[in-house]
């Protein structure tokens, strides 16, 4: 079985990269061959603020804590291509390293008959929504996380590195099946 990872404190869209860098895929699932300068994010946010270990930008960068890295690595994901980020609370001057993620991999796993979504122009694999998501497991690849190719934003880990995840002292992380997640609404 496979689960969506998501960031429990959905900062879509208001973290924003402020580094000016060459156009890359970030949901493509192949890696960089290019050099990566540290990558700047800012956001605002009042005091208070809790620094998650998964935040999650507009730009479709994941961003993971060292720990979260951490994390995952110990869990055997060996598919994510991390690179240096910096991410700034502009209203009180606090700023946190981060990793951005690179994930290596992507499968197009939605189960197309069991699946509620509303198909993509011209494209055979997209999809523009999705009201109820089922995956094949059959057309995982055998990956431990990767994007799902019909609706990239999408992160899905196996049923083992949700455990470790879910056991971890993580913070702002979710583990949702997929046939239980409602979309972006929330």
């Amino acid at each position: 079985m496979h689960y969506l990872l998501r960031s429990a404190r959905e900062t879509y869209p208001s973290i924003v990269l402020r580094s000016a860098i060459e156009q890359l895929d970030w949901v493509s699932g192949a890696r960089f061959v290019q050099p990566m300068p540290v990558l700047d994010f800012e956001f605002e946010s009042p005091h208070g603020f809790v620094w998650p270990d998964y935040l999650r930008p507009n730009s479709a960068i994941p961003l993971f804590s060292g720990t979260m890295c951490d994390v995952l690595q110990g869990a055997g994901v060996s598919n994510v291509d991390y690179y240096p980020a910096r991410v700034t609370n502009t209203v009180t001057g606090e700023t946190r390293a981060y990793s951005a993620a690179n994930i290596i991999g992507i499968a197009a796993a939605m189960d197309r008959e069991l699946s509620v979504y509303e198909p993509a122009r011209r494209h055979p694999v997209m999809v523009r929504s999705i009201d109820r998501l089922v995956i094949d497991e059959s057309r995982c690849q055998g990956l431990r996380l990767f994007r799902l190719a019909e609706y990239d934003l999408l992160v899905l880990v196996d049923e083992q590195v949700a455990r470790i995840l879910g056991a971890a002292p993580l913070t702002g992380v979710r583990i949702d099946n997929p046939v239980d997640w409602d979309g972006f609404a929330d």
